[in-house]
């Protein structure tokens, strides 16, 4: 069991660091101060709301596994509820939400919900009669 829920979480964790990896470089060459944005709360975010959810689908009773496709759903409406209560009153103090601010959110968003979909693909493979 151990090995079912490290194997997703270590790929996550990887795929997410890669992204913060690239996505800094991207910045440099924009010229776009690195750590601005929130970007490390924005990554750290994503990352532990997917690492907890995909957590959730692996040790969800087989009694949930019909049900399995709407708690992922519900997972990443968690995570646009942590975004419009914490990020974007702070993208749009300044009355505007640039290309940068909302690329800080929605990349790592993005990243990690291909993880979660790989695990939930792989827990539905699994769990199939």
């Amino acid at each position: 069991m151990v090995l079912e829920i490290l194997k997703p979480v270590i790929k996550l964790g990887l795929g997410a660091l890669a992204s913060l990896l690239v996505h800094l470089t991207v910045r440099h060459f924009q010229e776009i101060p690195l750590w601005a944005h929130f970007i490390l709360a924005a990554y750290l975010a994503n990352l532990l709301l997917a690492i907890g959810i995909t957590i959730f689908l692996i040790k969800a009773p087989h009694g949930l596994r019909n049900s399995l496709g709407f708690l992922f759903m519900l997972g990443s409406g968690l995570k646009f509820i942590l975004f419009f209560a914490f990020f974007y009153p702070l993208y749009k103090a300044d009355g505007d939400m640039s290309r940068p601010e909302f690329f800080t959110f929605f990349i790592p968003y993005a990243v990690c919900l291909f993880f979660e979909t790989q695990s939930l693909i792989r827990i539905l493979g699994q769990r199939s009669p």
